[in-house]
């Protein structure tokens, strides 16, 4: 299999043509992004109603993803979920260039993984060490590259790893981020603070927040 060019920034190895919809658990592609390197500035991807679902680590630079309605600062060290069926748009900073690997999935395994594990209007962690997914799965990939239900069975196992990590990271996270809100809500008595104000300044989104 053979990486290819799929624009100014992106590589991939596209897997599709593989696709069985009776699959629960599918990995379509496994890319990169380098807007850092290409200098490529106009960097933008949109989708209306996403018929996959795709999990993006950022590993150098900043940018910004709206999706479903909420806008959300994306950063270094940062993993974004694009869920199935979202309208969302995303891009980089053009004075932060970003550096991101990313996977397209799909099936049902997926899709109740992502439900079960990642709470509602949740659609980005900071801080948190994805790239040995990305890693594992190019690894895999190598090692299985004849033999795709190989490949499928290993990634299938490296993501489910993967999205424990992401609810025991996430619970980790709510306790921090109630002390912060409680913190900000004690220290502001002053000021006509908002949920709207405290999501921006702790850059989640107001749903996370409440």
């Amino acid at each position: 299999m053979k990486v290819k060019k799929m624009n100014l920034s992106d590589e991939a190895v596209v897997l599709w043509n593989y696709y069985n919809p009776s699959m629960p658990f599918f990995v379509g592609t496994i890319g990169s992004s380098d807007c850092a390197s290409t200098g490529d500035a106009g960097y933008f991807t949109q989708r209306k109603n996403s018929q996959i679902s795709a999990i993006e680590y950022i590993k150098k630079g900043s940018g910004t993803l709206e999706i479903n309605g909420t806008k959300i600062k994306v950063k270094e060290g940062g993993v974004f979920f694009l869920t199935k069926n979202s309208d969302h748009r995303y891009y980089p900073d053009k004075d932060d260039l970003w550096v991101k690997d990313w996977i397209q999935i799909d099936g049902e395994l997926a899709q109740k993984m992502i439900d079960w594990y990642l709470p509602e209007n949740t659609y980005y962690i900071p801080d948190f060490n994805a790239g040995y997914l990305f890693s594992g799965m190019r690894d895999l990939l190598k090692t299985y590259s004849e033999n795709i239900e190989e490949f499928i069975k290993y990634a299938t196992l490296l993501f489910c790893s993967f999205m424990v990590d992401v609810k025991a990271s996430l619970s980790r996270e709510c306790d921090n981020i109630a002390y912060k809100v409680k913190y900000m809500i004690d220290y502001s008595s002053h000021e006509n603070l908002t949920v709207k104000d405290i999501a921006d300044k702790l850059h989640y989104s107001v749903n996370y927040i409440i």
